[in-house]
């Protein structure tokens, strides 16, 4: 029973962690390309940028360790909604790494010697492909974690209420 409740606890700290590890990414990265003209910038908070960009590259482990150690308790209870959570979260973060490394890539774009529009154009659409792979993996999230949440709900592996709250609250982010 005392392993249990580590195991548990340890899921539980992971799913904590990876809110916090890209929230404060996603703030530090946002407080540099918020500016209206953030590439002329860039050299200034260099730093920031990277940093807040390797916490949202650092969610990867985070999120992918946490569906590895639930996957084996979900899955004796519904194999394809356990594969479907794993495959759910192999795709959330797939893509929010793809949309950390479009924004490292601003670092060496503001310092390039490109045309002044061509690299508020590229900017500008490093930045919004950083968006565009953010919503889609956390719609993707959503779908894998609101069937995972049916299942706890059914098995009642955590209390009931906790589990409906998940089903609205993923059926809310979708």
């Amino acid at each position: 029973m005392d392993f249990r409740m580590t195991y548990s606890r340890l899921i539980g700290a992971l799913f904590i962690a990876g809110f916090v590890v890209y929230g404060v990414g996603f703030g530090l990265t946002s407080s540099v390309i918020g500016a209206p003209d953030f590439l002329s910038t860039i050299s200034a908070h260099q730093g920031t940028l990277v940093l807040g960009a390797f916490l949202m590259l650092l969610v990867a482990p985070v999120d992918v360790g946490k569906a590895v150690l639930f996957f084996p308790i979900v899955e004796n209870h519904g194999k394809r909604t356990a594969l479907a959570y794993l495959a759910a979260i192999i795709v959330e973060v797939v893509l929010l790494s793809l949309g950390a490394l479009c924004l490292l890539m601003l670092v060496p774009l503001s310092q390039s010697a490109v045309d002044t529009g061509v690299a508020k154009a590229l900017g500008s659409l490093l930045t919004e492909l950083n968006t565009m792979a953010y919503q889609i993996s956390q719609m993707s999230l959503g779908l894998g974690a609101l069937f995972l949440c049916l299942l706890l709900f059914r098995t009642r592996l955590v209390p009931q209420w906790l589990a409906g709250w998940g089903v609205i609250g993923y059926a809310l982010h979708v």
